[in-house]
């Protein structure tokens, strides 16, 4: 049997692979929640401790801290040229770190 070479770059590719794994996925990862949040937030210019009222009593499946939707306004959940319109994802957005 041959001995095997240690690379680097394989080594790096299997820690970030397992990485991933033993971490719990970011609840916004989710294509359907980010979408409603997305729609409520941006469209209908809902606060997040609206939304996550909302998803509680709506959506039983899902529960969702107003908490990690403000990160993901932070994060540019939302995009400025979509909130001219609403004066609250407006001022919300204006306060957004960098």
């Amino acid at each position: 049997m041959a001995a095997r070479l240690y690379d680097p770059n394989q080594a790096q590719g299997n820690y970030e692979n397992r990485r991933k794994a033993c971490r719990r996925p970011h609840k916004l990862d989710d294509p359907e929640l980010n979408a409603w949040v997305k729609r409520l937030f941006l469209q209908c210019c809902w606060s997040p401790e609206q939304i996550q009222y909302r998803l509680l009593h709506e959506n039983g499946g899902y529960s969702i801290s107003y908490a990690t939707i403000y990160r993901a306004i932070h994060a540019r959940l939302g995009e400025k040229r979509q909130a001219e319109g609403c004066a609250t994802v407006a001022k919300h957005l204006r306060g957004m770190r960098r």
